[in-house]
């Protein structure tokens, strides 16, 4: 019997060991290959929103109050972009844990001034009408000198997007998802350009991925003189993509993906830092780094002389100054062969020389390393 019972249980083992076989294959192999091709939809989350039917009757009333008052349809498909994110454009919304209101969920002082505005002018505060009056009339007090000419200068609505986040509504770094604002707002744009009047037809529109909210062609790629690694040819075609394109587009504990999209990449102010470039450089090709200049140093390379210096290795500079990135390995570039590196800075992705270390004219480095990708970090084709 107890032969019998024995054979009995191995069976279905058996076959329990086969399905945990082919779910690995066909999950694991899958989530490789998300990781190594940086699959746009499904690292944003931009696929799959719905659009109400109130949503779309609320952005035409925000549309045609607006355009009336001589903005330009980009300007206005990105405030549409952004409020879109922020409450869905619903005049009710409110932020449970804080308290923030309405279509561009104000807070504080400026919800207070949105209810005592509403008041003035005789409306509901949680009408769709007076809440686009206040902003509109924010936008022209004391946001003013926040966003500038936006009204009448923006022409592509992606940017328009990021633009008013970063001037008017001000998120925080966890709650900005500019790409997503970016995404919507081109959807209000090609909704919108050419309506006259309410232009709210149907139930739910989805939100699909586009052009301009997802580009995963690489850049040109980069010839260079002298040794290479293995994946340089790859990397630099990513590395490139960028360079000397993005004036102005650094920021701090920016989240990489912002290199995905052509107007948070060119944002001034909007897209990602040094660590973040590199990370997502290499990530294109299925290399995993950690996310900050010093981790990388630490851990995910091993040290090369300067004379050993590959196309394709990192370049890290070294400060003592406890500035906003911290002491330690605090920049870090794609080092390009020939004294020459790519890096994200203040000034945006530039292909430029190599800093040189105690030289005040490069920063406060005093110390200048090179690193060459770890081997358990690389995948078999490049080993």
């Amino acid at each position: 019997m107890k032969l019998k019972l024995v054979g009995i249980l191995t069976i279905p083992i058996f076959l329990l060991v086969i399905l945990i076989v082919i779910v690995f294959m066909i999950f694991g192999g899958n989530e490789k290959s998300n990781v190594m091709d940086l699959d746009c939809a499904n690292n944003l989350e931009i696929s799959g929103n719905q659009v109400s039917k109130d949503t779309e009757k609320n952005a035409q009333i925000i549309w045609n109050y607006l355009i009336n008052q001589g903005w330009a349809k980009a300007a206005v498909a990105g405030v549409l972009g952004n409020l879109q994110q922020e409450s869905n454009i619903n005049p009710t919304s409110t932020n449970s844990s804080s308290g923030a209101h309405g279509i561009a969920q104000w807070l504080g002082e400026r919800l207070s001034n949105e209810k005592s505005f509403a008041t003035e002018h005789s409306k509901d505060p949680d009408s769709i009408q007076a809440q686009v009056m206040f902003l509109y009339e924010e936008a022209n007090g004391t946001e003013k000198s926040n966003l500038g000419d936006y009204a009448k200068n923006s022409t592509n609505p992606s940017i328009a997007a990021v633009q008013w986040e970063l001037r008017f509504e001000r998120a925080g770094k966890n709650e900005a998802n500019n790409i997503v604002r970016a995404s919507n707002a081109e959807y209000w744009y090609n909704k919108f350009k050419d309506s006259t009047g309410d232009n709210s037809n149907s139930n739910t529109v989805e939100i699909t991925e586009t052009d301009q909210t997802c580009d995963k062609n690489a850049g040109e790629t980069l010839n260079v003189s002298g040794p290479t690694d293995k994946w340089w040819t790859d990397l630099s075609a990513w590395a490139n993509k960028w360079a000397n394109k993005t004036p102005n587009n650094y920021l701090l504990g920016g989240n990489p993906s912002n290199l995905d999209n052509s107007a948070t990449a060119k944002a001034v102010h909007g897209a990602t830092d040094c660590s973040g470039f590199t990370y997502w450089a290499f990530n294109k090709i299925g290399i995993t780094l950690t996310r900050t200049s010093q981790t990388q140093w630490s851990q995910d390379v091993d040290e090369v002389k300067k004379e050993d210096a590959k196309a394709g290795d990192l370049v890290f500079f070294y400060s003592s100054v406890n500035d906003d990135a911290g002491s330690g390995y605090s920049h870090v570039g794609i080092y390009i062969g020939n004294g020459q590196m790519i890096d994200e800075e203040n000034s945006g992705i530039k292909k430029t020389n190599v800093w040189q270390a105690n030289n005040p004219a490069y920063g406060n480095w005093s110390k200048v390393s090179y690193g060459r990708i770890k081997a358990n970090l690389l995948p078999d084709k490049y080993k």
